[in-house]
């Protein structure tokens, strides 16, 4: 028979888990599913073995030990009564029809004390703007590191047009900021996209009435988290013919991606993944990985965290 184990051992045994526990990892894993609507997985990853505690429906963002929450609140527009127009002539001001269109703010929710940023708040009527119908939405493009790539789109039309006008914006938050961010100078923009440009140009050429590739716009920046590292895509956009629109950007405008050949300085610090997320890729191939995050504080205080999340989403 064994003799009892001796408290040296007991003392390194404990020493070990508390080692282990220590450098475990919480990552935020937020994808999108194939039905679109995006959520976060709650990864544990210890050594080899990864876990997914939550699977939670709202994007999340860790920034240190604190979690950010992505809410999208209603942010209504007051419209035009078209019909009334006339009436109205010279006063400079839209004649109220009594209905709204439905516009959304986004609002990045710190669970740490409740306070807020706004990253895209709801659209204004302009002086001389006759809008009859509208409606918006925000995208999730991805993230890498505190930086998050959104698309508003929006959808209006004039009382002076006969169809719906699709507009489009592109923008980086700095959530430790917060506040926009700008990732590249005007030479780097040059430098790292030149290439990526005459390539789209190829790529839209049949349809684009542009005549050269300095003619593209240079309009979104999608992160990639389907490889071993961070890559990048470039979204171009092109003047195309009057049935060739694609919807992805703009009205009478056609889009494309191109893959990156560099790196904005700015994001070369956040390229590495964490441990678990390749085997979280290979566990889930049908879902894209928007980005992820890792949360800090002790192992208790990741618990405590993900418990009040659960307790909240019920």
């Amino acid at each position: 028979m064994r003799g009892p184990i001796s408290s040296a051992a007991v003392a390194a045994l404990v020493a070990l888990l508390v080692a282990v526990a220590a450098h475990a990892e919480t990552t935020l894993v937020v994808v999108k599913p194939p039905d679109g609507k995006v959520v976060t997985h709650w990864l544990e990853s210890d050594g080899n073995a990864h876990e997914i505690k939550a699977v939670l429906p709202v994007p999340l963002f860790a920034l240190g030990e604190v979690i950010h929450a992505w809410r999208t609140v209603p942010a209504e527009l007051s419209l035009c009564d078209c019909a009334a127009l006339e009436d109205w002539a010279g006063s400079g001001r839209c004649p109220p029809s009594g209905r709204t269109g439905k516009g959304t703010s986004l609002q990045l929710i710190s669970l740490a004390d409740g306070r807020f940023t706004v990253p895209v708040t709801g659209r204004s009527l302009q002086p001389g703007e006759v809008i009859s119908r509208y409606r918006a939405r925000v995208h999730l493009l991805g993230t890498v590191g505190p930086f998050l790539f959104l698309h508003r789109e929006q959808w209006l039309r004039s009382c002076l047009a006969e169809e719906d006008l699709q507009e489009s914006e592109f923008l980086v938050w700095d959530l430790a900021r917060g506040r926009q961010a700008v990732l590249y100078d005007r030479r780097e923009v040059n430098a790292l996209t030149t290439s990526e440009q005459v390539e789209a140009f190829e790529q839209l050429r049949d349809v684009t009435t542009a005549h050269s590739f300095k003619d593209l716009e240079f309009t979104a920046i999608h992160p990639l988290w389907d490889g071993d590292e961070l890559a990048l895509a470039y979204q171009f956009t092109a003047p195309v013919c009057s049935t060739c629109g694609d919807d992805t950007w703009a009205t009478g405008l056609a889009s494309t991606l191109v893959p990156a050949e560099g790196i904005p300085k700015k994001l070369q610090g956040d390229t590495a993944p964490p441990r678990g997320l390749a085997t979280f890729r290979m566990a889930h191939p049908d879902d894209a990985i928007l980005g992820w995050t890792q949360l800090d504080g002790s192992q208790a205080e990741r618990n405590a965290q993900l418990a009040r999340l659960l307790s909240l989403v019920r």
